[in-house]
C-alpha cells in the first residue's frame, strides 16, 4: 500500500465515553488480516469504538487503543507480539515483534523532557508512515533492529499487517496530564555520543542567541536539539561538565565531518528572556525569578570553573517553562564564553561593561559580568522604559558612557529594594561592584521576602550573617 493512500489518519477530535488523557492513538487495522484481530477474545481489552470529528465529518472507527497503563514501578510499554502478556497479539508474527514506550534523558535536569519511541524486537523490517517535524511531509522510515522517535505516525507496516493511527486531539492541560501519566514509567536514555547518521536537519533558526544554529531531530530519540559549531573547542569543554541547573551543558562533543571546528550539541530552547518580554510573557515576579535563577548560572562559571560569561544578554538567558508553570531559566551563549585572559570582544552594546569596550590589558574580570548582569535586570524588571529610553536614543548619538548615566539615573529615581546594589554594580571601575557571590545575598533576600541589607555592610564582610527582617508591604509593591 502506497503511503499517499495511509494519510487519513491524523490528529482528531475523540468523542464519546473515552478518557482521552492516557490515549497516545488508536490502531485503526486496515486489511483483512488485521482486521480479523479485533474479535480475538485475547485482544478484547484493548478494542475500543471512538467517534472522530475531523473537517466538519464524523466518522466512527474501531480499533486498538494504545493507552499508558502504570503498573506499580514497572516501565511502560505497548507490545505487539504473539506472547501471553503482550497487549497485542497476532498470530501471524513472531513472539514480541515490537513495542511503543516513553523515553526521559539522563542529561535532562528539568526532568520534563518525555518522547514516544518504536523500538522493533525481531529482525525483521518495519515500516513507519511519520513526518520528522508538523510542518513537514509524511516519509516512509523503514526500521530494523533500531529504535525509532515517534512524532505524528499516520500508518505502521510489518508481518502482513496494515495499521492507520488516529491520534486524540488534546487540550493543553490534557497534553500535561498525558506527561504527568508517562514521568514516572519512562525509559532513560544514557548519556551517550550522539551520531550524525541519526540526525535530521529541521531548520536554521538565524536569529538565536548564539549566532546560527541548526535545529536537529535526533531520529533515535524524537528529540529536538540545537547545533552549534565552534572552532576552539577549549573553553567550553567545562560546559560539557556543568553541574547547574542554571547553565545550558552541552551534550557530548563530535568533530566536524571536515576535521574543522567542533560541533556543540545542546537541547533546544525556543524562548529566552529577550523574545519573552517582547511578548510580555512575564509577570514581575517571574521576571524577578527568572534574574535570581540567572545570577546562579552565573555564580557557576564564576566560582567553580574561574570563567567569565562576557556576553550576558536577555537574548543569552535561555527559558523552559515546566508544565507545572514554573520557570526554569538557563545562561548560555557557547560562541564567546572563554576564560579570564582570553581577550576577545563580544557582547551587546547595551550590555557592555567598559573594561569590554577597552579591551581590558589584563583580561576581562568577573566584574565585567556584574555590570551586564545590572543592566539586563534593569530592563528586565523596567522593560516599558528600557524600550522607550532606548527608542529616543535611535535620533541621538549617545556613547556608552551616556547610556550607563542614564540607566544609573533611572535606578536611583526608583525605589527598588536593589537600588543600590544595581547603582554599584554599573560602577565604572570593575574593583568596586560586588561579586556574583555577594550580590547574591541581596537577590536572595528579595526573593525570601526578606529586607535587601545594604551593600556596604556585605561588602565589608562577605560572610556576614543572615539578614532575616521581613520586608514591608511597601516593598512588595516597589517590584
Amino acid at each position: 500500500m502506497e503511503a499517499s493512500n495511509l494519510e487519513s489518519g491524523s490528529v482528531c477530535e475523540f468523542t464519546g465515553p473515552v478518557e482521552i488523557s492516557s490515549c497516545l492513538f488508536l490502531l485503526r487495522p486496515i486489511n483483512d488480516v488485521a482486521i480479523r484481530s479485533l474479535d480475538e477474545p485475547c485482544n478484547a481489552r484493548t478494542v475500543e469504538t471512538v467517534t472522530i470529528l475531523k473537517n466538519d465529518k464524523s466518522e466512527t472507527f474501531t480499533g486498538h487503543m494504545v493507552r499508558v497503563r502504570t503498573r506499580g514501578t514497572q516501565k511502560w510499554a505497548w507490545n505487539i507480539g504473539s506472547g501471553p502478556l503482550d497487549d497485542l497479539k497476532l498470530t501471524g508474527i513472531q513472539f514480541q515483534h515490537l513495542s511503543f514506550s516513553a523515553l526521559g534523558f539522563a542529561d535532562d535536569d528539568t526532568k520534563d523532557e518525555v518522547t514516544t519511541v518504536i523500538e522493533p524486537h525481531q529482525n525483521e523490517e518495519i515500516t513507519l508512515v511519520d513526518r520528522l517535524d508538523v510542518t513537514q511531509q509524511w516519509k516512509r522510515f523503514k526500521l530494523k533492529d533500531r529504535r525509532q522517535g515517534l512524532i505524528r505516525p499516520r500508518a505502521i507496516l510489518f508481518g502482513d499487517y496494515v495499521y492507520e493511527l488516529y491520534h486524540p486531539k488534546l487540550s493543553v492541560d490534557e497534553r500535561k496530564k498525558q506527561r504527568q501519566l508517562l514521568r514516572p514509567v519512562i525509559n532513560t536514555d544514557p548519556i551517550r555520543d550522539i551520531l550524525f547518521d541519526d540526525l535530521e536537519r529541521l531548520d536554521r533558526d538565524i536569529g538565536h542567541s548564539w549566532g546560527r544554529v541548526d535545529r536537529h531531530l535526533d531520529r533515535n530519540t524524537g528529540r529536538v536539539l540545537a547545533l552549534k559549531l565552534v572552532l576552539f573547542a577549549r573553553p567550553l569543554v567545562d560546559l560539557k561538565a556543568a553541574q547547574s541547573i542554571n547553565v545550558v551543558r552541552s551534550l557530548p562533543l563530535s568533530k566536524r565531518p571536515s576535521g574543522i571546528g567542533m560541533y556543540i550539541w545542546t537541547p533546544y530552547f525556543a524562548l529566552n528572556l529577550e523574545s519573552a518580554l517582547a511578548a510580555r510573557k512575564l509577570r514581575t515576579l517571574e521576571r524577578i525569578d527568572v534574574m535570581a535563577q540567572a545570577l546562579k548560572g552565573l555564580r557557576y562559571p564564576h566560582c567553580e570553573i574561574v570563567q567569565v560569561h562576557r556576553n550576558l544578554k536577555p537574548s543569552n538567558i535561555l527559558l523552559q517553562i515546566k508544565d507545572d508553570e514554573s520557570i526554569i531559566a538557563k545562561i548560555a551563549d557557547l560562541k564567546f564564553a572563554a576564560p579570564h585572559k582570553i581577550d576577545v570582544d563580544g557582547t551587546g552594546s547595551d550590555y557592555r561593561a567598559p573594561e569590554a569596550r577597552d579591551r581590558y590589558p589584563s583580561g576581562f574580570p568577573t566584574a565585567a559580568d556584574i555590570f551586564s548582569y545590572a543592566m539586563v535586570f534593569s530592563k528586565a524588571v523596567y522593560p516599558k522604559w528600557w524600550e522607550r529610553k532606548r527608542s529616543e536614543m535611535t535620533d541621538r548619538e549617545y556613547g556608552a558612557e551616556q547610556w550607563r548615566a542614564i540607566i544609573r539615573q533611572m535606578l536611583l529615581d526608583r525605589n527598588h529594594s536593589l537600588r543600590d546594589w544595581l547603582h554599584r554594580s554599573l560602577e565604572w571601575d570593575p574593583a568596586t561592584r560586588p561579586t556574583a557571590l555577594e550580590l547574591s545575598v541581596a537577590v536572595d533576600s528579595l526573593q525570601s521576602r526578606r529586607k535587601v541589607p545594604p551593600i556596604d555592610n556585605v561588602m565589608r564582610n562577605k560572610f556576614a550573617g543572615s539578614y532575616s527582617s521581613a520586608s514591608s508591604a511597601s516593598d512588595e509593591e516597589e517590584l
